[in-house]
């Protein structure tokens, strides 16, 4: 994966945090509202929040299986980035023998 495109993927994740701050942020105005306004304007509008609550809920589910696939690809990056590491110091220990040898 390029460096741009993970650059990309992470803009997207941030974008999408920012719609959940939004959704978030919406339902606190309606919610505030709600108590500054009589029963029956809340009945009516205890629907429109019920339904900016389960877009939410929609909105973090897909942030969390978006951060789950960075985990795992920086998870995949790391354990490459150790066994490369590990081959490294291999051979750098089987070149100081094979120094000693001459």
């Amino acid at each position: 994966m390029s460096k741009s495109s993970k650059t990309n993927g992470l803009n997207d994740h941030i974008s999408s945090f920012n719609d959940l701050e939004a959704e978030i942020t919406e339902i606190s105005v309606r919610l505030s509202r709600e108590t500054q306004v009589g029963e029956e304007s809340a009945d009516s509008n205890l629907q429109d929040v019920m339904e900016q609550l389960s877009k939410a809920d929609g909105v973090a589910k897909d942030m969390e299986n978006k951060l789950d696939g960075i985990l795992g690809n920086l998870d995949a990056l790391l354990a490459s980035l150790e066994d490369k590491a590990q081959s490294q110091e291999a051979a750098v220990t089987q070149n100081k023998g094979e120094d000693r040898k001459c």
